[in-house]
């Protein structure tokens, strides 16, 4: 995934599969033509109703989490990439060696370092609303990814995130979800 609306797009496209894929299971399951070619197949012949509908509920338990996760990693490649293009076109115009340097130092930083730094600098251009938005997003992000391990921040559902992602992009200059 390259762009953060693939992310929403596969977010949003896997949700609703599991959830028609445990609709069915619910519903259909032993109403489906097992004496056809279905029940021919190894992928589901031996399958149980109840077995397909408990996995998908497990998959939908921690699907908008997993999204959290892969959108905002989505996200932060995205910015990171855009501010280094931006930054790197500016040290090509910079004669002294020592700025020559710490803004090489500094594009090191964007590339690897915290990415709340390199958010932070956006915050004075009026947008330190969205920026707290955007860390509340990273915040759960990392609570997430790091094992659901002490205090838990709050809730960030994906729709939301999304949509504060995106206008972000759209303030950086790195367009929207695309």
């Amino acid at each position: 995934m390259n762009t953060l609306d693939d992310a929403w797009n596969w977010y949003v496209s896997t949700r609703q599969n599991l959830m028609r894929m445990n609709r069915l299971a619910r519903k259909y399951w032993n109403d489906l033509p097992w004496e056809k070619e279905i029940g021919r197949d190894d992928e589901f012949r031996l399958l149980e109703g109840d077995d397909v509908r408990t996995e998908t509920e497990r998959s939908l338990e921690f699907i908008d989490d997993l999204a959290i996760v892969v959108l905002f990693s989505v996200f932060e490649q995205v910015v990171r990439s855009h501010v280094q293009i931006e930054a790197a076109a500016e040290v090509d115009k910079i004669l002294h060696p020592i700025l020559r340097k710490a803004a090489g130092d500094a594009i090191e930083q964007i590339e690897t370092g915290s990415f709340a730094r390199v958010v932070e600098p956006y915050k004075p251009a009026g947008n330190a609303d969205l920026i707290e938005e955007v860390n509340q997003v990273r915040r759960y992000r990392n609570w997430v990814a790091h094992g659901r391990r002490g205090e838990q921040p709050p809730i960030v559902d994906p729709k939301t995130a999304y949509q504060r992602l995106s206008r972000l992009l759209i303030v950086i200059g790195a367009g929207g979800g695309s």
